[in-house]
């Protein structure tokens, strides 16, 4: 199935980060800051190392935007595409090609975790797949309700297995679903609360959102995006990626390129402690490695 490269214009479809990952250990309950941790001011030097570029995952067309994937993952040395061309999911490894096999089902969104591929169908099914030489072999079925707009992603947040229609529904795991990112403006600053972190985030403009990108076993990251509301489609915009550690300590700023066309579902992901990003043109598709640049 075959997805345009859209901006995102939902909250999760970034939590995205923390959908297909490594393997990780259940989260253990937040315990936030009795008192909120005031972060520093975000550099903006711009750290990211290239890991792969492959222009057969773009088709460019004459005044839209590019036919390109949507959601990636990262296992280990090896990094999963979702080919919406092809219909295939391309395994990369050393910024190479290596494979490729069939989606087994009209994909929305993937999820990988302990050598499982939950994959969110168009007929509102999370199915279950381990990976053999040959593709993907059917293990079990995940039937949820029918949204009323159809969704937008699947994701893990911790032992949660989240399906989103803009609304998220618990698909599997113990519960609860923590709460989305609340901002309260301050002077030249913002305070975020979501019942794991608690800080005072420095601002220059006066427009922010803040959504959650990954929720892992040891850290929690944050998108933060701050407009300056002058009223034109030229407004000044900033954007960075803050991480906490789930006590809600502050950890590192990171800041990444932003003159892209983003992934629809999943422009970021959090592996092993690491963000990485996939980055859409009209020619080609790059994944980075984006460094901490505190």
């Amino acid at each position: 199935m075959i997805r345009l490269a859209g901006l995102l214009t939902t909250t999760l479809a970034l939590l995205a980060g923390c959908g297909a990952t490594a393997p990780q250990p259940a989260v253990t309950t937040p315990t936030p800051s009795p008192s909120p941790v005031v972060v520093p001011a975000v550099s903006d030097k711009i750290n990211t190392k290239l890991l792969l570029a492959d222009p057969r995952l773009v088709m460019q067309r004459t005044e839209e935007l590019p036919l390109a994937p949507g959601t990636f993952a990262i296992l280990g040395d090896e990094i999963v595409i979702d080919d919406y061309l092809e219909d295939k999911f391309a395994i990369y490894r050393g910024g190479k090609r290596i494979t490729a096999f069939d989606e087994p089902v009209p994909v929305v969104d993937f999820a990988i975790r302990d050598g499982k591929w939950y994959l969110l169908d168009t007929d509102s099914v999370v199915t279950v797949y381990t990976r053999t030489a040959r593709g993907l072999k059917k293990v079990r079925e995940i039937q949820l309700t029918d949204p009323e707009f159809g969704w937008k992603a699947l994701y893990f947040e911790g032992a949660n297995l989240i399906a989103d229609y803009g609304d998220k529904v618990l698909a599997e795991g113990p519960g609860p679903i923590l709460e989305d990112p609340q901002i309260t403006q301050l002077d030249h600053a913002m305070h975020l609360t979501d019942g794991n972190t608690n800080a005072i985030i420095p601002v220059k403009y006066d427009r922010q959102e803040v959504e959650r990108i990954a929720l892992t076993d040891q850290h929690a990251f944050y998108k933060v995006t701050d407009t300056a509301a002058t009223g034109t489609k030229d407004d000044p915009i900033k954007e960075w990626m803050l991480q906490f550690a789930l006590d809600g300590q502050f950890v590192h700023t990171y800041a990444y390129p932003i003159e892209t066309s983003p992934a629809e579902h999943r422009e970021f992901v959090v592996a092993d402690g690491k963000l990485y990003q996939m980055w859409i043109s009209s020619k080609t598709v790059k994944v980075f490695l984006i460094e901490p640049n505190d």
